[in-house]
């Protein structure tokens, strides 16, 4: 049984046994899919634990799964450098990356080549 279930099973039973208790939920504050976080706490789908502020983004499901309100490749996360933690919007760290590179192919092609050996 999930978690959205229990719940759903313990607000029929209490509305069952004391009608009128389910008004006394705050709807905000309880999390319903038992994933620490709340909707006042940033929980975009309360009733899914795979999608909380507390998750990382998966790049190619179509889904917000941090809730920050950037889905898939619009969330930092799923840029190139998103996670390499070089700077706050990885646009440095790719830059730095890519001066990087062009000058390790630059030194490989200028690489002076050893004098011939003469064999007498």
């Amino acid at each position: 049984m999930t978690p959205t279930h229990r719940w759903m099973l313990a607000l029929l039973l209490g509305s069952l046994l004391f009608p009128g208790a389910a008004l006394a939920i705050d709807w905000d504050t309880a999390d319903l899919d038992e994933d620490g976080y709340s909707k006042d706490e940033g929980d975009c789908a309360d009733g899914n634990p795979e999608i909380n502020p507390g998750m990382r983004e998966v790049c190619d499901d179509e889904i917000d799964n941090d809730c920050d309100l950037a889905v898939d490749f619009d969330d930092p996360e799923c840029t190139p450098c998103g996670a390499c933690g070089t700077s706050s919007s990885g646009r440095a760290g790719a830059a730095t990356a890519f001066l990087f590179a062009l000058a390790v192919v630059a030194l490989r092609r200028v690489r002076p080549q050893p004098p011939p050996i003469a064999i007498d």
